[in-house]
């Protein structure tokens, strides 16, 4: 799988920790980080990323197809 700058530099965020998705009103929940919500939401479809609950909210986490595709030389 060929990822492209935008979806190495998410998942580089997200294994910082950087990226969380929080309730900011009723029903309302924003991707709150770095990277721009859309490329957040792309590699979590694609299987790279899950959310994690934690204390404010919902966090990012990589799968183990998120970790190799960041080890992977480009």
């Amino acid at each position: 799988m060929t990822l492209t700058e935008n979806q190495k530099k998410a998942l580089a965020a997200i294994q910082q920790g950087t990226v969380t998705m929080r309730n900011t009103g009723y029903a309302s929940w924003r991707i709150m980080g770095p990277i721009h919500p859309s490329v957040v939401g792309r590699v979590i479809a694609l299987g790279l990323a899950a959310w994690t609950t934690s204390e404010a909210g919902k966090r990012a986490a990589l799968t183990d197809a998120g970790s190799a595709a960041l080890a992977a030389p480009t």
